[in-house]
């Protein structure tokens, strides 16, 4: 067939075709791949928290009028920067007034001892270590632990079942009672009850004496350790209606029986024979080594362990002892209050540091208007009503620890660019690199195109050869073909070698599949060998006489007729 025409996979349109739509799919992919790999970085208002962190350690601030004689402003003053509290002293005046009208609330303090008073409403949390951290639900949870009740004095229930629904109808549980009371205001308190009939201790008390005046006893380093926590089971399952999503403390308050090591005292300085002792920010425990008749404990029977329970419940709940309940319940506001908002500060503070210092750290919409509610919440806080201004600091704590602890941010990894770079270049390498090679060529491709074309008027039309003998006659003039080949051919040869007609060297031509043009076949074996001489053939003793025609039969069928002979077969 004429002409030079590419073969169809070699056209340099189809291969830029190709290219382009392999372009064409990376960038439809790519809004994809920027979507799931961008960070979410909303902003966050850095300047009020900023603001909020130059206050110090007094984020929320009153006035206080405190009337003292003026030979006793400078010894208060002096107290006031000893105990390093956030107090802005200032003196107003040499004589005082009958009192203030706009005054919440006035208490009346000896002289002497205005600092000792004011530093229970002003001192850093962090200070106590008896009291649990500040959470408005409070479980309170008596639990009745037999040590063996198989060995003897068993104890199949108590009445504080049934009374905690209603404390406040029972003589036996009024200092309990009077406590849930005053701290109404700064706790919701739920109580709850259960009894245990096996309680093993984990340690080995001390035997002193024998007979019936044997008594078992443990130190103060044996009572840090009494709770048996591996085989106590104390988690109880009340039926308190408590809203998991709410924070909630839970204090554990044991009144033990003692059965194998009955009776059970503590050894102190002094021998304890009801012993009672305190665990800093978890309960206390109460030994009962009390007589009891019958196998149900009655109200009567608890009110001692129950007194001490109450007390128990005071010091962790950080209610000050031997005051005034009036006014430690004002300070435990006001001390439960500036905790709150100095943590919600010092949170939205870590937060503000940690974006600005780690890039590819996400701010998603949760945890900034979980920010923005706990500023809201903080400038929401009224000095003047103690109440509210504990509530909205509280608020600001649960906003700012939950925007703190989200899961979005907890997720987050942080890789350095080497690490990135080499992760991505074995997976985008092998694929960018043969698109930017095809790229190439096909620019080297189309420039020498373009230059073959310029130059094909000049150099590939040959010229017209005379017109013959049957020309001139006014025959049929014949004209001798056009040289020229297009200019994207002489490219793509000039470019990837000769012309496919100059690798073969056979004379024999063929049409091959794909190709437009007759091409020269090389040889079926080229390096064959050439077949070896015909042997002479050597007359035999008494060969026959030719037959006449049988020459001409040997000439004709080709195939000569075998000499045993000569071929070694005789």
């Amino acid at each position: 067939m004429g002409g030079a025409a590419d073969a169809s996979f070699q056209r340099t349109s189809l291969h830029v075709r190709i290219l382009a739509s392999i372009v064409c799919v990376i960038a439809a992919c790519v809004p994809a791949w920027w979507m799931l790999t961008t960070i979410e970085r909303l902003p966050l208002p850095a300047e009020e928290v900023r603001a909020l962190e130059t206050r110090g350690a007094c984020p929320i601030r009153t006035a206080w009028a405190v009337v003292v004689p003026t030979n006793e402003c400078e010894s208060v003053r002096q107290e006031l920067q000893r105990h390093s509290m956030c107090v802005d002293w200032r003196v107003e005046g040499t004589h005082c007034v009958a009192g203030a009208a706009s005054a919440t609330s006035t208490y009346r303090v000896p002289d002497a001892n205005v600092s000792a008073h004011l530093a229970p409403l002003l001192r850093r949390a962090e200070t106590d270590s008896v009291s649990v951290p500040y959470a408005r639900k409070i479980r309170v949870v008596f639990s009745l632990l037999q040590e063996d009740a198989s060995v003897g004095r068993a104890l199949h229930g108590w009445d504080l079942t049934h009374a905690l629904h209603n404390i406040s109808a029972y003589e036996a549980l009024a200092p309990l009672a009077r406590t849930v009371r005053a701290l109404e205001r700064v706790y919701d308190i739920q109580l709850e009850s259960q009894v245990q009939w096996y309680a093993p201790l984990e340690l080995e008390p001390q035997r002193h004496g024998a007979g019936h005046d044997a008594f078992y006893t443990v130190s103060m380093q044996d009572a840090r350790v009494f709770v048996n926590a591996e085989q106590w089971r104390l988690d109880s399952y009340g039926t308190a209606d408590l809203s998991p999503a709410t924070e909630v403390r839970t204090l554990q308050f044991v009144l033990f029986v003692p059965s194998v090591h009955a009776p059970l005292y503590l050894d102190a300085e002094t021998l304890h024979q009801q012993p009672a002792w305190l665990l800093p920010q978890w309960g206390g425990v109460v030994v009962w080594n009390g007589a009891h008749e019958g196998e149900h404990v009655s109200l009567e029977a608890l009110q001692e362990p129950m007194s001490r329970f109450a007390e128990q419940l005071r010091a962790l709940l950080g209610l000050e002892r031997g005051r005034d309940v009036g006014m430690a319940v004002e300070g435990l506001v006001w001390r439960r209050t500036l905790e709150m908002a100095r943590s919600a500060v010092e949170t939205l503070g870590s937060i503000v540091r940690l974006v600005t210092k780690i890039p590819n750290l996400g701010v998603n919409a949760q945890v900034r208007d979980a920010t923005l509610a706990a500023i809201e919440s903080l400038a929401a806080c009224d000095p003047q009503q103690a109440d509210a201004a504990l509530h909205h600091a509280t608020q600001a704590h649960t906003h700012a620890s939950r925007a703190f602890y989200d899961p979005s941010m907890l997720a987050t990894l942080y890789f350095p660019s080497e690490h990135t770079f080499a992760v991505y270049t074995p997976l985008f390498g092998p694929l960018f690199m043969p698109l930017a090679l095809e790229a190439h060529d096909l620019e080297r491709v189309l420039a020498l195109s373009q230059a073959e074309a310029q130059r094909a008027p000049q150099t590939d039309t040959a010229p017209s050869p005379p017109a013959t003998e049957s020309s001139s006659k006014g025959g049929a003039q014949a004209v001798a073909p056009h040289a020229s080949e297009p200019g994207k051919a002489h490219a793509r040869k000039r470019f990837f070698g000769k012309p496919l007609r100059t690798l073969l060297v056979s004379d024999r031509t063929s049409r091959m599949p794909g190709l437009g043009r007759r091409v020269r076949l090389p040889p079926l074996h080229p390096h064959r060998r050439p077949p070896p001489p015909k042997r002479p053939r050597l007359p035999t003793k008494d060969a026959p006489p030719p037959k006449e025609g049988s020459d001409a039969e040997e000439e004709e069928n080709g195939e000569p007729e075998p000499d045993y002979e000569n071929e070694g077969f005789l």
